[in-house]
């Protein structure tokens, strides 16, 4: 089978992408990847540049979806996309964002592919609190995909209440497959704790949104030997920044370690040496609710306690594998109080069940839905 995996993302780095493309490659497949680095020139666009393409995706808030996707499909990146694929023949495309959606969905017509779009968010609720984006990218996101997931052989997403939120914001005669974003399987000596220090720690991206100011302003509220460590790339210039200068008036700068990103091979390793994994959010919007990130994952794989919330799918995984400490409705006084009462007891069997979750959670056993639909999708039109 040949197939065509197009993202506007760095597609080499970018692991849930590769992930898959290694899956298929291993399975026999032929698949080309199209995207930043890959066909697609990766560079920081000019005050310039993003006034026009703003320009070109606020007017679907007011035209008709057809001509806001022709209107879209004049983005420079997307026409070096296209020109990339056209007149190239495929099996199957699949495209892992809504703007790589209308390019995939144009090659499939022009080559009778079948079309897969794998919705790594909910787009249109991403980064609600850029006002840039709130006036330029909404609309756009819900034209395209309105446009083209009718085209679609299948949908997939990374958790049930995504999948949810896709099916009911576009009226999907079936519920999107959820692949989730597990890591491979691998086995973690954990080192022996550090005598009466506990070391909270939280992996990804360092951004707004992410609930690191409220797990900085419960860490004031607790004993002196709770500690965090923040590991991660800085993508909104100056938020380390803005976090350093609340830790300090919080006075907890001596118990807050910023690490720089750590390479995704060696990442659970890097978490192992901690003792909780932590990731709350406000859950304020759909973005946040239908959250379940690798990091959770990750974080068991590592061995760690898992304390999380509010999305449901993360709530339903470290109750369901007895992980941690659920957070429906978290804030910094009663995130302070879970931790506070936790026991020694508590937290070793909360390990001890992350790494057993592990042997079930991981990309081994999750691979086996890709390659099913794969499966059904190519045999859809076979007698």
């Amino acid at each position: 089978m040949k197939i065509c995996h197009l993202s506007l993302s760095p597609v080499l780095t970018d692991i849930r992408v590769m992930r898959q493309v290694d899956c298929l490659r291993e399975a026999g497949h032929v698949v080309d990847v199209v995207g930043y680095g890959a066909g697609v020139d990766e560079r920081p666009m000019t005050a310039a540049e993003r006034v026009r393409r703003a320009a070109m995706q606020m007017p679907a808030w007011i035209l008709p979806i057809a001509a806001s996707t022709r209107l879209a499909a004049a983005i420079p990146d997307l026409q070096q996309m296209w020109t990339a694929v056209r007149g190239r023949k495929f099996d199957v495309v699949q495209a892992h964002d809504a703007e790589a959606l209308l390019v995939a969905a144009r090659l499939a017509r022009q080559c009778g592919a079948k079309l897969i779009y794998d919705s790594h968010e909910f787009g249109q609720g991403a980064r609600l609190e850029s006002l840039t984006w709130r006036l330029a990218f909404p609309a756009f996101i819900r034209a395209i995909e309105r446009h083209c997931l009718p085209q679609a052989d299948q949908v997939i997403t990374v958790s049930d209440y995504l999948a949810a939120a896709l099916q009911r914001s576009y009226g999907l005669p079936e519920t999107p497959t959820v692949i989730r974003n597990v890591p491979s399987y691998q086995t973690i000596q954990r080192q022996p704790p550090t005598s009466g220090r506990l070391l909270l720690h939280y992996h990804g991206i360092l951004n707004s949104g992410r609930g690191l100011e409220m797990v900085l302003e419960a860490l004031a509220l607790l004993p002196e030997h709770f500690h965090l460590r923040l590991t991660g790339p800085v993508r909104q210039p100056g938020y380390d920044a803005e976090l350093q200068r609340l830790a300090a008036r919080l006075g907890i700068t001596p118990r807050v370690t910023f690490h720089k990103a750590v390479p995704v091979n060696q990442l659970i390793a890097h978490a192992s040496q901690a003792d909780i994994g932590i990731f709350v959010t406000e859950g304020k919007t759909t973005q946040e609710l239908s959250a379940l990130p690798n990091k959770m994952f990750e974080y068991a794989m590592a061995g760690l306690a898992v304390i999380g919330g509010p999305a449901p799918d993360i709530l339903k995984f470290i109750a369901d594998h007895d992980l941690g400490i659920a957070m429906p409705a978290p804030t910094p006084e009663n995130l302070a109080d879970e931790l506070r009462g936790m026991t020694p007891a508590a937290l070793h069997a909360w390990q001890t069940n992350s790494l057993l979750s592990a042997r079930t959670n991981n990309w081994e056993a999750e691979k086996r839905k890709l390659l099913s639909i794969y499966d059904h999708v190519v045999s859809q039109d076979c007698p």
